[in-house]
């Protein structure tokens, strides 16, 4: 559908624009690292980097301002992963895929991220906006943390303001 077609390429735009404004601070990004290394808030490891869980709830308040997740542990946020694709309006198919292509985790952050876009304005389609994260993910393109560090650093900025 036209709908799913623009989010495609809405979400491939926004791969290259990340790449064209570059990456969040390596001091930054490994500082947020640091406190995060013991039990279930340990990073997720995903082959582009780690994402802290700290820095996901900066770049998706969404979750917590918005909908009310309690999210304080990666556990938390699996157990919310359901519900957070509900909200969405991603269907139960579009998320199944996620998972399996990319794993809980990295299902949950690209959901997290999908939330604050819709938030945002940015996303019109959730579902046509996970299926092509989910495509990039197999072609071995998807790069969540670039995702992530440029919404924390969006965020940061906006609130500067």
């Amino acid at each position: 559908n036209l709908s799913s077609n623009e989010e495609r390429r809405s979400a491939h735009a926004e791969q290259h624009d990340l790449q064209r404004a570059g990456y969040a601070s390596k001091g930054a990004f490994e500082e947020s690292l640091c406190g995060e290394a013991e039990g279930d808030k340990r990073p997720m490891r995903q082959s582009d980097g780690l994402v802290a869980l700290s820095d996901l709830l900066r770049a998706a308040p969404v979750i917590t301002q918005t909908w009310g997740f309690r999210v304080r542990t990666w556990a938390d946020l699996m157990r919310a992963l359901p519900d957070m694709a509900v909200v969405a309006g991603i269907s139960p198919d579009a998320r199944d895929r996620a998972i399996k292509q990319m794993g809980q985790q990295a299902a949950a952050v690209a959901i997290a991220v999908t939330l604050q876009k819709q938030d945002m304005q940015e996303v019109t389609s959730p579902g046509g906006y996970l299926r092509a994260m989910t495509e990039r993910a197999a072609a071995g393109t998807l790069h969540l943390t670039r995702s992530v560090h440029a919404l924390v650093n969006r965020n940061m900025a906006e609130a500067r303001i």
